[in-house]
């Protein structure tokens, strides 16, 4: 295993979490949140053309047990830009793909999902968010799972996600 020292460029802290509200693409409904390092330009609901082709990039996503509902996480970061489709599956599973963008060519977005460098500590907030949300309103009732309650549960701020 290589084994490297720890170097980091600048110390952790909070980035702009925004929620852009849900969009449907093809037959699925998703949340659409943003994620913006501070000197990065914050992703808009102008990148809907953008998400929806890439969304037929992913590889079948009928393979696995889904719902038709998840979220979308578009984050403008330090050094890259991301695009990371989520959705639940079998009941418990989170399913991932990303996309990847240089800053330089900030709309040329490449599947990035099969590296396995699929979030960074940012996203795990929202993911984290979005997987509470799913227990207590998805599978804390099973006979009532509450749909529109999951819909409903959004991450707003990113200090209140640790």
């Amino acid at each position: 295993m290589n084994v490297i020292p720890i170097k980091l460029s600048e110390p952790f802290a909070p980035r702009a979490l925004g929620y852009l509200g849900h969009w449907m693409i093809d037959e699925w409904s998703f949340k659409i949140y943003t994620i913006t390092y501070h000197s990065n330009t914050q992703a808009s609901s102008e990148y809907l053309t953008l998400v929806k082709r890439l969304w037929k990039k992913i590889p079948d996503v009928s393979k696995v047990s889904s719902y038709g509902i998840g979220f979308i996480i578009l984050h403008n970061g330090w050094n890259a830009n991301f695009i990371s489709f989520n959705w639940f599956a079998d009941e418990n599973m989170i399913v991932t793909h990303s996309f990847v963008a240089p800053i330089d060519h900030p709309l040329d977005y490449r599947f990035n999902t099969l590296t396995g460098m699929n979030m960074c500590v940012w996203d795990c907030a929202v993911i984290w968010q979005e997987r509470s949300a799913w227990v207590k309103c998805i599978m804390s009732d099973p006979q009532r799972p509450d749909v529109d309650g999951y819909m409903n549960s959004i991450a707003t701020n990113m200090d209140e996600l640790g």
